[in-house]
């Protein structure tokens, strides 16, 4: 090959990987984009369904995840057993989130009137256009005489 041809060569390889990075980088899908307050509101949401025992209304801020695992019959039994704090308590705060993916993860304080802080962990997943509840779980709690950070509801 003479040293136009490889010449020619080196173009067509360059062209080749240059077209490539284009097409990366205009196919790459665009970040999801939130605000805290959407985060929140999902969770006030479902907390307000269940004060109202309006579980079907509680049981929709789910994820298609949760509701494929979980009938919502299962979901009325599991809130009913394991879920009175959130009912007793009389303000709800929210802490730090941290986001891994199309998933977020929220901190959310139940604080009931005695001063007794109920904190659980909310992962919160993206659908579309909405955020929905994938999954809570408690952690151990504490008496309010220990600070706490956090954004009021």
């Amino acid at each position: 090959m003479d040293k136009r041809g490889k010449v020619t060569f080196l173009l067509f390889i360059f062209a080749i990987c240059g077209t490539a990075v284009l097409l990366h980088l205009h196919n790459r899908p665009e970040p999801i984009r939130h605000r805290p307050a959407e985060l929140f509101e999902v969770v006030n949401k479902q907390v307000e369904a269940f004060r109202q025992n309006n579980f079907t209304a509680a049981y929709s801020q789910a994820s298609a995840n949760f509701q494929q695992s979980w009938t919502e019959e299962e979901f009325v039994e599991m809130v009913q057993r394991d879920c009175t704090r959130i009912m007793e308590a009389e303000r709800v705060e929210f802490g730090p989130w941290q986001r891994r993916g199309r998933e977020i993860i929220l901190q959310v304080f139940f604080i009931n009137r005695d001063g007794t802080v109920a904190p659980c962990i909310y992962s919160l997943v993206n659908e579309g256009d909405r955020w929905k509840i994938d999954s809570a779980r408690w952690v151990k709690g504490w008496q309010t005489a220990q600070k706490m950070r956090g954004i009021r509801s």
